[in-house]
């Protein structure tokens, strides 16, 4: 008798932890499905998040070459106090794109920078290769020269810093 009785609470407590058991796997499974949901969703976030950060990251570089363009060209103009062929066909290939990737202030800003440079080739040009006598006309060319090179080599440096900075300024 006390043998049944041992037997009777062991399947007793068979069942009971059968049902619990099945009762645990509901509850897992129905907290499983949304817990699998805000897992992907928190995954799908954070992905959106990297590419953000990316396009940023793209973006700055890109800018960044152009600003690098036109340093190369203030550098060289500082340098030399002209302006040659390779340093306007390296402007302008590091530049082509300011177009698509700044606002229209910086694409005429650097329109205004080309034009200044070829100005300054232009006066240099006639200062020294067109033979043109000294006088009150070499005198005003020279003088205008003079005045666009201290625009471009010491004012621009400046007032690129300050144009660009919006447009470079890192924010994580």
């Amino acid at each position: 008798m006390f043998i049944n009785v041992i037997q009777y609470f062991d399947s007793a407590i068979k069942q009971v932890n059968i049902a619990s058991l099945q009762v645990s796997i509901q509850l897992l499974s129905s907290f499983l499905t949304p817990l699998i949901a805000i897992t992907a969703a928190y995954i799908a976030y954070q992905q959106y998040r990297t590419n953000k950060q990316k396009l940023k990251l793209d973006m700055y570089e890109k800018r960044f070459k152009v600003y690098l363009g036109l340093q190369a060209l203030l550098i060289h103009i500082l340098e030399n106090a002209d302006v040659s062929d390779e340093a306007l066909k390296y402007f302008q290939i590091n530049t082509s794109e300011s177009a698509f990737i700044f606002g229209k202030d910086i694409s005429d800003y650097l329109s205004s920078i080309r034009n200044k440079s070829i100005t300054l080739r232009g006066q240099n040009y006639q200062l020294y290769h067109a033979g043109l006598p000294i006088g009150e006309e070499r005198n005003r060319i020279a003088e205008a020269k003079n005045k666009l090179l201290f625009e471009l080599t010491d004012q621009e440096f400046k007032i690129s810093e300050q144009k660009f900075a919006k447009y470079l300024r890192i924010n994580i």
